[in-house]
């Protein structure tokens, strides 16, 4: 299952190999329509089997009916807080464990703090930045680590790839650039991690 999907972004298809049923999930019932056209266009392009895809809204802190082997959110989790409240975070990321099969998984890929000034140039012009999105630091990140269902360390990707760029030219550069630069951070600075969670 995907969590928090929308009509201009769903991450569902590419699990489309491991599952027999996918259920995408958006907030709210508006979406609908433009979610289940952008995932069937994806379909289409790749001669996938569109009726494996089921539609519905979900409330991210609202169990649902169902349990799931796999939950996946993308760039959602940042968001479900305005007021940067890690507590009300991990109630969230409680919440959506309950979504989860026993021996389940839950993946969360999200906006991570890059180092300053880069962290303050995303606060102030980024388009989530602005509207209060939460980015996580470091410290953010131990008080997940300390859960018991924690499967993997957080991970954090990236250091100079501060966001979607219109220039591809500029965004290869910074991605070259990260390839040479990421190793001496070990994995503690950068704008994407990757949290993994075990029922």
């Amino acid at each position: 299952m995907e969590l928090g999907a929308s009509g201009e972004c769903s991450v569902a298809p590419i699990l489309y190999q491991y599952a027999s049923q996918i259920h995408v999930t958006c907030h709210s019932k508006e979406e609908l329509p433009a979610l289940r056209q952008n995932v069937h266009a994806i379909c289409e392009e790749f001669d996938l089997d569109k009726n494996k895809f089921q539609f519905r809204t979900q409330d991210w802190f609202k169990p649902g009916d169902n349990k799931h082997d796999l939950v996946i959110s993308n760039r959602v989790f940042g968001g479900l807080n305005r007021d940067h409240d890690i507590e009300k975070f991990r109630t969230v990321l409680d919440k959506a464990t309950e979504h989860v099969s026993d021996n389940g998984h839950l993946v969360i890929v999200d906006k991570a703090a890059p180092i300053q000034p880069l962290k303050a140039i995303l606060q102030k012009y980024g388009t989530a930045g602005k509207n209060g999105w939460h980015y996580f630091s470091n410290e953010d990140f131990k008080t997940f680590v300390n859960s018991e269902l924690l499967l993997t360390p957080v991970e954090r990707f990236g250091f100079l790839s501060i966001g979607n760029l219109k220039s591809s030219g500029i965004e290869n550069f910074l991605d070259w650039m990260d390839s040479l630069i990421e190793k001496f951070f070990e994995k503690s600075h950068g704008p994407i991690f990757l949290l993994i969670r075990r029922k």
